[in-house]
């Protein structure tokens, strides 16, 4: 029997995708774009992880870029205006709270959680594993082992979505339900489905 939903943060409960806040960042500092996206791809595994710190990368962009800006609280804001909270999708997670428990598992760096904390968006989720402060990333299958001890539940009485294919596989494989994640009625269908209930 199903007993827990866990939800990704971007892409899902979240509108955009962290290349909505890379193009919004990019015309704020007049920076080119492609040379922010890659300098943020080169170290996104290391942010997700734990391992470089807000302030180290905001510290990167400032050398390569010769800024002299708070990249910090222009970061900040660019994502708020980028990344809005899909009040859908917060709706479908009200509800599913009435009769599962409700996680949520994120690749994200320290920035964006602290943003996420900030208004309130893991509020709705229990427990909330987060990527930076856990210091693993999806797909490793310690991520999934560590949500499964802190629900307390096994694989099979666990959904997890994601809009991302490639987090699913692993989750797939230890027998989660797994779901891809397109839209929010698409989510309602899906979860039908394998029997989960509004």
């Amino acid at each position: 029997m199903i007993k827990a939903i866990i939800f990704d943060l971007g892409g899902v409960i979240l509108q955009n995708k962290v290349e909505d806040v890379i193009k919004k960042i990019s015309e704020r500092l007049n920076i080119d774009y492609d040379s922010l996206f890659y300098l943020y791809k080169k170290h996104k595994q290391n942010m997700s992880s734990g391992k470089m710190s807000a302030k180290q990368f905001a510290d990167l962009i400032k050398t390569k870029f010769k800024l002299d800006t708070d990249v910090i609280q222009e970061w900040k804001k660019a994502y708020l205006e980028t990344m809005p909270i899909n009040e859908k999708m917060i709706n479908i997670v009200k509800e599913l709270k009435k009769n599962y428990k409700v996680a949520m598992v994120s690749n994200i760096p320290e920035l964006h959680a602290q943003i996420n904390k900030e208004r309130g968006t893991f509020s709705y989720f229990n427990p909330t594993i987060l990527s930076c402060e856990v210091h693993l990333t999806k797909p490793q299958k310690e991520i999934f082992k560590l949500t499964l001890r802190e629900l307390k539940l096994n694989p099979k009485e666990c959904v997890f979505i994601d809009d991302r294919e490639e987090n699913l596989s692993v989750p797939n494989e230890m027998g989660f339900y797994t779901v891809l994640f397109r839209n929010s009625e698409q989510l309602i269908k899906d979860l039908g489905k394998i029997g989960i209930k509004f």
